[in-house]
C-alpha cells in the first residue's frame, strides 16, 4: 500500500494549501502550450524528461493535461492545481483541489481531494511489481484490464487511512497508477458518494498515448 495513503487531515490538507501557494503559476503558463500528438508513434520511451507539462483548456469545467513524458492524457478539474514529479524511473503528476475553509458546515460532506497519476515503462519498478506483476485483473480502465484498488481507508490492524479510488493497469506498453483520494480518513461514506462522477470522468478521459516498448519486464 503506497505511503501516501496514510496522510493524516492537516497534513495533506497543508500539503495542497502549498502546492496552491506555489504552483499556480506554473499551472496558468502551461493552459497556453498546445499539447503534442499523442497518436501513432512507436518511438520508445526510455527515460524521463523534463520537459513543462501541456495543460490546455477545454469547455466546461475541465482541462487536459498531456504528461510530457510518456504523453498520456487526462482531463481534470479546471481549478485544480497540477504539479508533476519525475523521478530516474517513472513520470508522476499530482492534481490538488483548492484549500477550502475546513470550518464551513459542509466541508465533512465535501473535504479536500487529489487526484494522482503515476506511469512508467520499467515493470520492475515498486508499485508495478507489488500491484500489476501477475495480478488478476477484475475490472477495466476504457479497454485494458485493471486491477481494482480501491480503498474505503479502513484496517483496524495496520490503522486507517483515507479513502480512494484506485487503478492500476498496462496499456501501450507503459504501467499506470491512478488514484483519486480524500485528503482525510474521517469522510469514508461520503468520498465515494460525492466523488464517484469525478471518478467516472476521469476514467471515461483518461488516454494512454502512443504505444512504446517497455525498458523493463516484470
Amino acid at each position: 500500500m503506497p505511503r501516501w495513503w496514510a496522510l493524516s487531515a492537516l497534513g495533506v490538507m497543508l500539503f495542497v494549501a502549498a502546492c496552491a501557494h506555489g504552483n499556480t503559476s506554473t499551472a496558468r503558463t502551461a493552459t497556453s502550450t498546445p499539447p503534442p500528438t499523442t497518436g501513432g508513434s512507436s518511438t520508445p520511451v526510455t527515460a524521463p524528461t523534463s520537459k513543462a507539462p501541456h495543460v490546455t483548456p477545454v469547455p466546461g469545467t475541465y482541462s487536459v493535461y498531456v504528461d510530457p513524458t510518456y504523453g498520456y492524457s487526462v482531463q481534470y478539474p479546471v481549478s485544480w492545481f497540477v504539479t508533476p514529479g519525475i523521478s530516474s524511473l517513472e513520470s508522476n503528476v499530482e492534481f490538488d483541489e483548492p484549500i477550502t475553509n475546513v470550518y464551513d458546515p459542509n466541508f465533512p460532506t465535501h473535504p479536500v481531494t487529489l487526484f494522482f497519476v503515476r506511469a512508467t515503462t520499467n515493470y520492475q519498478e515498486s508499485f508495478v511489481e507489488q500491484l500489476l506483476c501477475g495480478a488478476a485483473t477484475d475490472t477495466t480502465v476504457g479497454p485494458y484490464p485493471a486491477v481494482n484498488v480501491d480503498t474505503n481507508g479502513g484496517d483496524p490492524v495496520n490503522g486507517y487511512s483515507a479513502p480512494a479510488f484506485g487503478r492500476v493497469f498496462f496499456a501501450h506498453g507503459k504501467a499506470f497508477e491512478i488514484w483519486l483520494q480524500s485528503s482525510a480518513k474521517y469522510f469514508i461514506s461520503t468520498f465515494f458518494q460525492i466523488e464517484q462522477p469525478l471518478w467516472n470522468h476521469i476514467l471515461a478521459t483518461f488516454n494512454p498515448g502512443p504505444q512504446v516498448q517497455p525498458t523493463a519486464q516484470c
